[in-house]
């Protein structure tokens, strides 16, 4: 709430929440190697709603030895 009320007295936008969305999957390629697709969206990010939602796709590989 301190934080709220710093905002409002500066006249600055409130802070609210942020919502992330997930979604990922792994894939077993073959016994020793794998892929995993990511993709994240972000709502409102850092509580602000003049800052714009975002999409962030990502792909990790990994080696099992």
């Amino acid at each position: 709430s301190d934080l709220r009320d710093s905002q409002k007295a500066a006249g600055v936008s409130r802070q609210t929440s942020e919502v992330l969305l997930e979604l990922n999957y792994r894939a077993q390629l073959t016994p020793w190697l794998f892929i995993q697709p990511d993709i994240q969206v972000i709502i409102r990010p850092a509580g602000r709603s003049e800052i714009d939602d975002a999409l962030v796709i990502g792909m990790g590989i990994g080696l099992s030895l």
